[in-house]
């Protein structure tokens, strides 16, 4: 925060009462009230294990209820004796706020982590790794919230994979992969987490696909491209996951879309 302006904002996710931003040069989370005129309730609740955040999710996810847990991404490089590649873990003050890290955190990611995502029935988390073009998939601890990685992983991605949606069935995961140019799509086992390609993945995608959203019915997915100023539209095959352009995709953006919700 620098003359009552918050700067280098990276990310943000909203949870009940509360949206919280995480921060880049000055590592801390803020944590703001909602829905009205953004109230201050304090910078620095918690300071990140790394040296800046770029992804957020809650779990449970999607709003149905409140959230018990936060996991926010920390990429590198980072300056010197800053710990980096790494996801952190908090628990959720229903009452204020407030973020206390979980046991055990942060944990180990792939190199530059970038999205994550919490599949719907809270059991399972996704960070896709840009540096090191995979997905690395954890299980969640639903007392404690601490990870613990699925066997297998990390599972194999595209080139610069950044953005990560998990489908509100729980049954597909989709990444954009920034420097190739499409979209990474895998099968979920329920019991397990583990990750299998769909037939056919990767699905093009235009120029520096950044993010990835999956509408709430699971019919479609969408999926920024910064390069291009598009938005890519796609059906997905309920049965298989597979992903179909919409017709007329892509769709005209502004310049540099990053991020996506539906």
């Amino acid at each position: 925060m620098e003359n009552g302006e918050v700067r280098d904002v990276q990310d943000y996710g909203s949870c009940g009462a509360y949206i919280f931003f995480s921060l880049g040069i000055s590592r801390p989370l803020g944590t703001f009230m909602k829905p009205s005129a953004f109230i201050f309730l304090g910078l620095a609740a918690i300071a990140l294990g790394g040296w800046r955040s770029t992804g957020t999710a809650f779990n449970p996810p999607g709003g149905r209820a409140p959230a018990i847990f936060a996991y926010f991404t920390n990429p590198g490089p980072p300056p010197a004796g800053v710990s980096a590649s790494i996801i952190n873990a908090t628990t959720i003050n229903a009452t204020t706020g407030a973020l206390t890290a979980v046991v055990g955190s942060p944990f180990a990611a792939g190199t530059n982590p970038g999205g994550v995502a919490v599949d719907p029935t809270g059991k399972f988390v996704y960070v896709a790794n840009a540096a090191s073009n995979n997905v690395s998939a954890y299980t969640i601890n639903a007392t404690t919230g601490a990870l613990a990685p699925v066997a297998g992983s990390p599972f194999t991605a595209g080139n610069g994979a950044y953005g990560v949606a998990v489908d509100p069935t729980g049954k597909f995961t989709y990444v954009a992969n920034v420097f190739s140019n499409n979209v990474s799509a895998y099968a979920i086992n329920a019991t397990t987490g583990a990750l299998t390609p769909v037939a056919g993945s990767p699905f093009a995608a235009g120029s520096a696909p950044e993010g990835v959203a999956v509408d709430p019915t699971g019919k479609f997915t969408y999926v920024t491209n910064n390069g291009s100023g598009t938005v890519s539209a796609y059906t997905i095959d309920a049965t298989t996951g597979a992903l179909t352009p919409v017709a007329g995709s892509p769709f005209a953006a502004g310049s540099a879309p990053g991020g996506v919700a539906v």
